[in-house]
C-alpha cells in the first residue's frame, strides 16, 4: 500500500544506538495515525530479532513485541515516535541494515529496510 522508499522515511535519522543491555533505533510516524498490531519481523543485519527481545514505546506506553496483536494493539498517532529497544548485544560500530515489518490495523503489513550507521556516543 505504501512505497517501500516512503516507510523507510520514518526512520529518525541518527537515533540508532547502544543502549546500556542492548541497541535502540526510533521511527516517526509521518505517515498517518494508526493502530499498530504487531512487529512481524525486526533483523539487524540479516539476523531475525525474537518479539521477546524487543521493547516497543510510543507515549508513555511501553509493550514487549510479542505481547502486541489484534486485541492488545499501540495506537500510534501521527508524528508521535515509536522507540524500538532491543535487549542483547550492543552493535559494533559501523552501518547496520535493518529491516522492518510491521502489521497495523488499518494498512495491513508494511515492510522496510533501511541502511543506518551507529550513533557514536
Amino acid at each position: 500500500m505504501f512505497p517501500a522508499a516512503m516507510l523507510a522515511g520514518m526512520i529518525v535519522k541518527g537515533s540508532l544506538k547502544n543502549v546500556p543491555g542492548g541497541f535502540e533505533v526510533k521511527l516517526r510516524n509521518n505517515i498517518d495515525s494508526g493502530t499498530l498490531t504487531g512487529i512481524g519481523a525486526l533483523g539487524v543485519d540479516d539476523q531475525s530479532i525474537a518479539p521477546a527481545q524487543l521493547l516497543i514505546k510510543v507515549g508513555e506506553k511501553e509493550v514487549r513485541a510479542d505481547q502486541l496483536g489484534p486485541r492488545s494493539p499501540l495506537p500510534v498517532r501521527v508524528m508521535s515516535e515509536i522507540h524500538l529497544r532491543v535487549e542483547g548485544e550492543p552493535l559494533a560500530a559501523g552501518a547496520h541494515k535493518l529491516t522492518f515489518m510491521l502489521m497495523t490495523a488499518e494498512a495491513g503489513r508494511l515492510q522496510f529496510a533501511v541502511t543506518e550507521p551507529l550513533a557514536e556516543a
